[in-house]
């Protein structure tokens, strides 16, 4: 079976091919969790299992717009996507960057995936990896 590192690995990679590295953290290990929701213009935990989530009640704590997946009850103002329904999935984090796109890169003109070719081929890769693990 592949491993979440060999996982995390291989997007990690296709984020840096495609240009997007610096667009997504993936926090993998334990550590300061403070610091990167201090940045974070969304929270997601797309989890198959999971249980009650202190990330995500401190994202909300921070009011940073939390995505989880519906596999198990999630604190209030929690954005729910269906259990492993990966167009679910896509629709919750593009309504949400949509809805809470950062000033700062609204400035810098950052487009949303759908009109950035370079950020629509990630997310595409990402749904292609997710889909194979299914």
């Amino acid at each position: 079976p592949i491993s979440l590192t060999q996982i995390t690995v291989g997007i990690k990679a296709e984020g840096e091919s495609q240009g997007v590295e610096y667009n997504i953290h993936f926090k993998t290990n334990y550590g300061p969790f403070l610091p990167i929701l201090n940045v974070a213009d969304i929270f997601v935990r797309p989890t198959c299992t999971d249980g009650d989530a202190n990330a995500v009640r401190e994202a909300l704590c921070l009011d940073i717009p939390t995505i989880a997946s519906d596999v198990v009850p999630r604190p209030e103002g929690t954005i729910l996507f269906r259990n492993r329904d990966m167009a679910d999935f896509e629709h919750k984090v593009l309504q949400t960057l949509k809805k809470h796109q950062s000033k700062t890169r609204q400035e810098e003109g950052w487009g949303m995936p759908e009109n950035n070719p370079v950020a629509l081929n990630y997310v595409n890769y990402l749904m292609s990896m997710t889909e194979r693990q299914t």
